[in-house]
């Protein structure tokens, strides 16, 4: 995947609050400057994390990153979140933050064919895909926050 390699997506665990706002998101209606598949929503931009880019949080524990897309084409986002069929568009040049603390049963990942086989219970997970296609090749990216040791994250390719 060429748009796997420009794509730069950190993560930073820690604890404490989340300090969360919203800022609503519009849906589009025509293709988007990067021509984009229009009727796809946009990643919410910058921090906090929101949408479907914002797994469960609470004051003692989380992971939380940004991704950030540098490949000079449109990225799509899916989450274990939501509904895991259904992504959102990172345009290039934008970024946009995740966090989560360990999701447990909330978020079971197997619902979700594109999470690698094996994964920790209770990971977050994120596909990004060059394709609005969830069965598209992509990177999964995964974070745990544990009640007890040290917050991980794991970012897997994937072919379908």
């Amino acid at each position: 995947m060429a748009a796997g390699a420009a794509l730069l997506a950190t993560v930073v665990a820690g604890c404490g609050s989340s300090g969360q706002s919203a800022t609503p998101t519009a849906s589009v209606e025509s293709a988007s400057a990067s021509g984009a598949v229009a009727s796809i929503e946009a990643c919410p931009e910058g921090s906090p994390a929101r949408g479907l880019l914002k797994g469960d949080l609470n004051s003692g524990d989380g992971a939380f990153g940004t991704i950030r897309n540098n490949t000079g084409s449109t990225v799509w986002l899916w989450s274990v979140k939501r509904d895991v069929t259904t992504p959102c568009r990172l345009d290039m040049g934008k970024g946009a933050s995740y966090a989560s603390r360990t999701v447990g049963d909330v978020y079971p990942t197997s619902r979700a064919a594109w999470v690698p086989q094996g994964s920790s219970p209770g990971m977050f997970y994120i596909l990004v895909s060059s394709s609005p296609d969830v069965n598209s090749p992509g990177v999964a990216l995964g974070v745990l926050d544990p009640y007890i040791g040290t917050p991980s994250a794991a970012s897997v390719y994937r072919t379908p």
